[in-house]
């Protein structure tokens, strides 16, 4: 059993349930969509050339695209990456089979894809602007490719991503979704607004898994950041307005969001609880950290007595 395994279940169960939200980008799918644009997408980076091992590396940032490229990626047994520099990749991973750059621009991972040195296949670009240059594949284009055939790849030994040098086995990811359902009392009701990077275990294992676990839907507010790493106040305002427009029951932060957002009326949302990144960890523990008068728990490694 995996997080795409799980996907799949619940689009087989239940596809019209709500799945994916990001009202910032006006993106709304099923569970049947969602798994239809992952299989579509990892359908075309098989025909590309990906393969189970290969490593794709990727600085898209918290988007919807980013969700649906690691779990393509993950279906094809092959792992998402992401890395600091290009020092640090090859430090870390080695030589990539793909790269998927959000837009061109300054920055290692576009310099890497124009030099394509220490990849095997063409560069994918998520955000054309006014045309594709040379060399580079649209993303876009292959997310339309015909549903991958094949079932998903599960192993408790494959990796799910590596996110800056640290790996994430596909069993961990499963797990982490299922404590974090289990503290939470996730369910197919529940609206998971997942306001922390897709680039870290907490994000995509415990966030994003935790809502695919209970059978809801993902909410994704418009952070900014590869890593959701942009500034606080941004995220913290993006964070309490999304909350409102998707009514998201269930919130997953850390603690920069938190002490930034204004505090909101009960009244005017409807989030029942959450779980706030504190330090390194995967223990829940209680800190009396609250948001518009809801307690959240904290998930980290807890403090000990003083």
């Amino acid at each position: 059993m995996s997080l795409n395994t799980m996907l799949r279940t619940t689009a087989l169960r239940a596809p019209s349930a709500l799945a994916l939200l990001s009202p910032k980008h006006q993106v709304s799918m099923t569970y049947d969509e969602l798994n239809a644009k992952i299989t579509q997408l990892a359908g075309g980076l098989r025909e590309l050339g990906v393969r189970p091992g290969d490593a794709v590396v990727s600085d898209v940032p918290n988007v919807c695209e980013n969700l649906v490229l690691q779990f393509a990626v993950s279906h094809l047994g092959a792992m998402f990456v992401t890395a600091k520099d290009a020092a640090s990749l090859a430090s870390k991973v080695g030589a990539v089979r793909c790269a998927v750059v959000n837009q061109p621009g300054p920055s290692w991972l576009w310099e890497l894809a124009q030099e394509r040195t220490d990849q095997q296949l063409p560069p994918l670009l998520l955000d054309t602007g006014d045309g594709l240059p040379d060399g580079f594949l649209s993303f876009e284009e292959l997310t339309n490719h015909a549903e991958d055939a094949m079932d998903a790849v599960a192993s408790d030994s494959v990796p799910f991503a590596s996110y800056n040098g640290s790996a994430m086995p596909q069993a961990q990811a499963l797990t982490l979704g299922r404590e974090a359902a289990a503290a939470l009392g996730s369910s197919p009701t529940d609206r998971t607004c997942v306001s922390i990077t897709l680039c870290h275990s907490f994000g995509l294992g415990s966030g994003v898994g935790s809502a695919l676990v209970g059978g809801g839907a993902i909410v994704l507010p418009a952070a900014d950041g590869i890593r959701g790493c942009g500034d606080p106040k941004q995220r913290a305002a993006v964070t309490a307005e999304v909350l409102r427009e998707s009514a998201s029951t269930l919130l997953f932060a850390d603690t920069h969001i938190i002490k930034n957002m204004e505090g909101g009326s009960g009244g005017e949302m409807q989030l029942r609880g959450g779980l706030v990144k504190v330090s390194s960890g995967t223990e829940v523990f209680d800190t009396g950290v609250a948001y518009a008068g809801v307690a959240l728990q904290s998930i980290g490694k807890k403090p000990s007595p003083s």
